[in-house]
């Protein structure tokens, strides 16, 4: 995403419980790792998918 090759992402949400204990996210990285100050990500729409889950769609914009 910093090089610029990356134009929208899309995140979905389920309702799902993981309980795993030990087990690294997906969102625990080193803060120097990090995209903060690389990116920004821009609204762009939701929409409701089956079964709860959601989508939620993001532009990416240089930071």
């Amino acid at each position: 995403m910093a090089a610029g090759v990356v134009d929208e992402v899309s995140l979905l949400v389920a309702p799902a419980i993981d309980g795993a204990l030990g087990v690294t996210g997906v969102f625990e990285v080193p803060a120097a790792a990090g995209l903060a100050g690389k990116v920004r990500l821009r609204f762009v729409g939701s929409e409701a998918l089956a079964h709860g889950v959601v989508r939620l769609r993001y532009g990416v914009e240089p930071g």
